[in-house]
């Protein structure tokens, strides 16, 4: 089982390490979690296996949308932390004073 944040792909990295032995595995697709920034272009790169859950990117520039403490930002701004730890230091020093406004206002891709 895995969980992965903004990967390039699983399909040809699966192919380069089980080589014809995949058919006899579980599928990846019953086992892998990506977690995929929108903007983030390093994903598109492959084809990505499994369940892709996309997330929101505010970033202006699309390779910060790669980042993972953006991505750690983006899913602390949405879920929080059951245990109330903060990380609003990190995140306003990532992506700026506004980091946990709704994330509508400015997108990687527009103007």
């Amino acid at each position: 089982r895995s969980l992965t944040c903004s990967p390039v792909g699983q399909a040809v990295a699966q192919a380069r390490v089980n080589g014809d032995s995949v058919k006899h595995q579980m599928p990846i697709e019953n086992t892998a979690v990506s977690v995929v920034p929108y903007g983030d272009i390093v994903p598109q790169i492959d084809d990505q296996l499994g369940v892709a859950q996309s997330i929101a990117c505010t970033a202006i520039n699309p390779i910060t949308c790669h980042n993972l403490t953006q991505t750690a930002c983006e899913l602390y701004r949405k879920c929080g932390d059951p245990r109330n730890r903060s990380i609003d230091f990190t995140c306003t020093q990532q992506v700026g004073n506004d980091w946990w406004k709704i994330p509508w206002e400015r997108f990687a891709w527009s103007d």
